[in-house]
């Protein structure tokens, strides 16, 4: 175990796991958090070693840089889903009974507790290495949604995904996805990650401007075969090149709707808009690309 990752584990168990209210009813739903984020990373990477990792020999542990691979949109997949996961388990830290704070606190140690495991397993696995990038990555997302909810209890800066299918992955199945779910996660080509800021927070005005309207503002790329470029070998060791397809990289502006501070009565509507809140609300946008900018009446 690399001795950065030992020192987190060692941090969040000695963290004391006990909120201000000891009622049996909160200690048993402390338990119960506990319980998910310890047990259910372990079932999640002992499951992942077996079906990835297991088929690869192991070497000593090296660091690579990758930073500008993908065009840097696998890092942004990193820092959201950190953001997620910080989200999602302040949450349960919060109903569990903790304070805001420290429901804060544990909801970006346990982000990082989930995700950077995944830099030990590359950098002892061949053909892979420990990603630096990675890591800033994961630590972004996690303390982008840590500081929020340490201030404000409320993230009102949020990172949204959006994605539409592209022509390029039935071009390389085998590394951009042979089915629709292995699309949505490994054809970074259909992927834009965006920052969205609601518009009464930014401006102060909440009394003239809709909670729920938002200015999204959105990075995505296109053309991209590999992670570096176009040519690849096929499976037959036969030389492919694509360098007739151009690499670039997308910028965008949006309005953007947050469906979660729409006021509804109903429990599960608001569950509903909750969930969301992870998405991207279809809208149209202004997108620069190879320094040219147009719009697009609707994109997602």
């Amino acid at each position: 175990m690399k001795p950065g990752l030992l020192l987190l584990l060692m941090a969040y168990c000695l963290m004391p796991l006990r909120a201000s209210d000891s009622s049996s009813l909160f200690q048993k739903r402390q338990c119960m958090v506990q319980t998910a984020v310890f047990g259910g990373t372990g079932v999640v990477y002992t499951g992942l070693y077996s079906l990835w990792y297991s088929s690869y020999p192991m070497q000593q542990f090296q660091w690579i840089n990758d930073s500008r691979e993908w065009r840097g949109i696998d890092k942004f997949g990193h820092a959201f889903s950190a953001f997620q996961l910080s989200n999602q388990t302040y949450q349960w830290f919060r109903w569990s009974g903790y304070s805001r704070r420290k429901s804060a606190g544990f909801s970006a140690i346990s982000a990082l507790y989930f995700q950077n495991p995944l830099e030990i397993l590359d950098g002892f696995s061949s053909g892979w290495g420990a990603s630096k990038a990675d890591l800033a990555a994961n630590a972004t997302g996690a303390l982008l949604s840590a500081a929020q909810l340490y201030s404000w209890g409320e993230t009102k800066v949020l990172l949204r995904l959006s994605y539409s299918p592209t022509p390029y992955a039935p071009m390389r199945p085998g590394t951009l996805g042979s089915n629709a779910v292995e699309r949505l996660m490994k054809d970074y080509n259909g992927q834009t990650y965006w920052l969205s800021v609601g518009l009464a927070d930014a401006l102060g005005c909440k009394s003239k401007i809709p909670a729920w309207l938002n200015l999204a503002v959105g990075y995505g790329a296109d053309g991209m075969l590999g992670g570096y470029s176009n040519q690849w070998l096929d499976k037959n060791g036969q030389q492919i090149n694509r360098s007739d397809i151009q690499r670039s990289s997308q910028w965008y502006l949006a309005p953007d709707i947050r469906l979660s501070r729409i006021p509804v009565k109903k429990i599960w509507l608001r569950q509903l808009f909750g969930v969301l809140d992870v998405v991207k609300f279809p809208t149209p946008v202004l997108m620069l690309q190879s320094g040219k900018l147009r719009i697009k009446p609707l994109f997602f």
